[in-house]
Order: structure tokens, then sequence, then C-alpha cells
């Protein structure tokens, strides 16, 4: 084997391996959501929609969370934007389908 493509080699294995390292040594960040994110795995889990005001996305943009277990249901993730300081009240015609979420004091 030449010298050349063994280079070659070992510069494409290592290319290809960086991003595993990366992510391996970057969990403890991976265990961190925002509460936005939280609100759209909610929204996912339990089928309904979510409305907010400006300040309210604000809020959630800016709030980390943890990263809720895979198995976390619905009911537990809005618990969890409740634990937050946010509040989630049912609005609309059709009980359970529309939730308003307000941060805390606005």
């Amino acid at each position: 084997m030449s010298l050349r493509l063994s280079v070659t080699l070992i510069l494409l294995a290592g290319a290809l391996s960086a991003p595993i390292a990366f992510r391996s040594s970057a969990g403890s960040e991976d265990a961190k959501i925002t509460g936005r994110e939280l609100l759209t795995l909610a929204q996912s889990s339990r089928g309904v929609s979510y409305t907010f005001d400006h300040a309210t996305a604000r809020a959630l943009e800016a709030t980390e969370l943890e990263r809720p277990p895979k198995s976390a249901d619905g009911e537990a993730l809005e618990a969890a934007l409740r634990a937050a300081g946010f509040q989630v009240e049912p609005v609309g015609q059709e009980p359970g389908k529309l939730f308003r979420v307000r941060a805390t004091g606005s």
C-alpha cells in the first residue's frame, strides 16, 4: 500500500469518527432543551394545539429545562412546563384540543 493511500485512509477515518466523538462529549449539553422544544414535544405527544403571545414565546425560548425521557407522556411534559413557571389552560369550543400557554406574570 502506498504512503499516499495510507495517509488518505487515516485522514478519512479521522474525519468520519470526529462527529461521533463530538456527540459523545456533548452529552451534557443535550440534556437541556428550551421550553419551546418541550412544548413541541407535548404537542406531538398529546395531539393538541398550543397558542401563546410574543412575550411567552420569548420566555419559552429563554427557559432551559432538563430533557424529559422518551417515555414521558404529554401530561408529564405539560407538568414540566408548569413547574418552569408557565400556565397551561384550555381554550376554545372543543375541550382538550386547544390550550393557551402563558408565562407567569404575563
